[in-house]
């Protein structure tokens, strides 16, 4: 379309990826069947002809074009024949009714926990893309626990980390700090607690038992990275990853459940976190520098014979360095050994739990081959795994997923479930409980009668009755 440049106002950017995390955010009840060109305004009769990767939002019919048999509103200034569009209603619940059923799949009915739980699944929408992804694989009633600890720890990482901020290092510290306050408040229920963030996650950990501990060593690293811009070897690093990733891992554990003792489990679930930090180093590392920071040990460019300043320079020139590369290359060597590492631990989580955590993991392992397919230029462009890639891995994901549920479903009380007990729930085991009986599983009166579970006979012309 000739002097559609020129034409436009506003210009803005969207992948399909970015779409369907805000469309979740904002509510649009997006399917994994559904595609980009399906949803809304990229129908293929929105797609201006002529003119690549261009759309009419919101256009009805093809551009350039008016049915004979309608008014032109345009010169006619409206008229009789003219409906405005249709404005549902301002509702109190808007925001929150994707949010709906997992909150009281996960019994959550005050009305300040509901929104304080939405406000964390909006920031996990919205900044933790593969993140976000994973945690939908997840059973309904264990997503708002995933969505608080990730909303706390995005929280804490935009006050430290947000480049459009123009606060003083010292501005950001006093908020942090102000955030720890909070945080201690609401885990020891000793005074009002004002951040959403901090309500959700405090009503999690308490469901959860999730140890305190872990919260207190993430923002001691937080606090680290306000005036720490480097480390001498991976050692040190290390020591910062505990409290910066590797606590993620420890913290999730409760809400995904283990199948044996979760000590077996917490150093896998550790060096997951570890592995995933480590990944975002490697792709952020351009990033990371304009904040004046470098997590790749000076040990690590020693060896290659480069050093900081020489990655300060190909970020700010673009140009490359063989020996920079090398670098990188070691550093991605290295985080895959990590995920070797981790990758036992998932099939010692709850079945239900390793679709999320095996689609995570194969997500962000493959950052690494992004990367890699990108010849490591990483100091001058973000590496991203490609859409038809995360497409197939979220499908299976979500195959694998149904069918755990299935399986969960039909042997109730194998797998030592982290669900908060409820009224009706019936203990079997120490620290287990047995859901409350649901079809085909008798009721009380029934079993107490001799009924056996699963004995119903197929209808003519039905199926058999299924939990």
């Amino acid at each position: 379309m000739p002097g559609l440049g020129a034409a436009i106002e506003e210009e803005g950017l969207v992948t399909p990826v970015d779409w369907t995390a805000q469309g979740h955010a904002a509510g649009t009840p997006f399917a994994v069947a559904h595609t980009f060109p399906q949803t809304g305004p990229f129908r293929p009769r929105n797609l201006v002809r002529g003119t690549a990767n261009a759309v009419l939002a919101g256009c009805g019919t093809t551009p350039g074009r008016r049915r004979a048999d309608r008014p032109d509103l345009r010169e006619a200034g409206g008229g009789e024949d003219h409906r405005p569009p249709y404005r549902s209603p301002p509702r109190p619940e808007r925001r929150l009714r994707m949010t709906v059923r997992e909150l009281d799949a996960a019994a959550v009915h005050d009305p300040a926990l509901r929104a304080a739980y939405a406000r964390c699944r909006t920031l996990n929408a919205r900044h933790g893309r593969t993140y976000f992804l994973a945690t939908r694989l997840l059973p309904v009633d264990r997503r708002p626990a995933v969505h608080a600890l990730y909303g706390f720890a995005r929280h804490a990482d935009d006050i430290v980390d947000d480049l459009d901020s123009t606060a003083s290092p010292g501005e950001r510290a006093r908020a942090l700090l102000a955030l720890e306050d909070q945080l201690e408040s609401g885990l020891r229920r000793s005074g009002a607690v004002t951040e959403p963030v901090i309500l959700a996650l405090s009503d999690t950990v308490r469901r959860y038992g999730i140890d305190h501990r872990h919260f207190t060593d993430f923002l001691a690293s937080m606090r680290s990275d306000l005036t720490v811009g480097g480390y001498a070897s991976y050692e040190e690093l290390g020591r910062y990853m505990h409290g910066s990733a590797a606590v993620i891992g420890l913290q999730m554990l409760p809400v995904l459940g283990t199948v044996g003792p979760r000590e077996e489990a917490a150093p896998h679930a550790a060096a997951l976190g570890v592995a995933f930090q480590l990944t975002n180093f490697l792709r952020d590392v351009g990033e990371d520098l304009d904040r004046g920071r470098l997590y790749l040990p000076a040990e690590l460019l020693a060896a290659h014979g480069v050093d900081r300043e020489r990655f300060e320079w190909s970020r700010r020139t673009g140009a490359r360095d063989t020996r920079i590369t090398d670098v990188l290359r070691a550093a991605a060597a290295h985080n895959r050994a990590v995920y070797r590492d981790a990758l036992p631990g998932i099939a010692m989580l709850a079945p239900v739990s390793r679709p999320c955590i095996r689609t995570a993991f194969v997500l962000y392992s493959g950052i690494l081959d992004a990367i890699e397919a990108d010849g490591y230029a990483v100091l001058h462009r973000r590496s991203v795994v490609p859409r038809r890639r995360r497409a197939v891995v979220a499908l299976d994901g979500l195959v694998r997923a149904v069918a755990a549920r299935r399986a969960h479903r039909r042997a109730p009380g194998t797998v030592a479930d982290p669900r908060p007990a409820r009224p009706g729930d019936r203990p079997v085991q120490k620290g287990r409980y047995e859901p409350r009986a649901r079809a085909p599983w008798p009721h009380p009166a029934a079993a107490a009668a001799g009924a056996r579970p699963g004995t119903g006979r197929r209808r003519r012309g039905g199926r058999r009755n299924r939990c």
